[in-house]
């Protein structure tokens, strides 16, 4: 099994309201699952690594404005968390 340690960013843009852009500061993937508590909206986004120039920009994901909250599963081969992170902001 292999190790995976990172950040992941959630990023959100004024000229794109209702849009949040995951990415992985690191060259692990895996999925973001979030839910707006101002809507009760909730979905799944892919979660992209960025560690190089080479790197696919961020997956958006329509989150819909509001106040979210995110927790982040690993893709295989990093299939257990050892460390579960979880995140809350605000998108325009």
């Amino acid at each position: 099994m292999g190790i995976c340690q990172g950040r992941v960013i959630a990023r959100t843009d004024t000229a794109t309201p209702g849009l949040t852009y995951f990415r992985m500061e690191t060259g692990c993937t895996g999925t973001a699952h979030w839910r707006n508590l101002t809507t009760g909206a909730t979905g799944d986004a892919e979660v992209r690594a960025s560690h190089s120039p080479q790197s696919p920009p961020p997956a958006a994901a329509a989150t819909g404005s509001g106040v979210l909250v995110a927790t982040i599963t690993l893709g295989i081969p990093y299939s257990t968390t050892f460390w579960p992170g979880m995140g809350m902001w605000n998108v325009p």
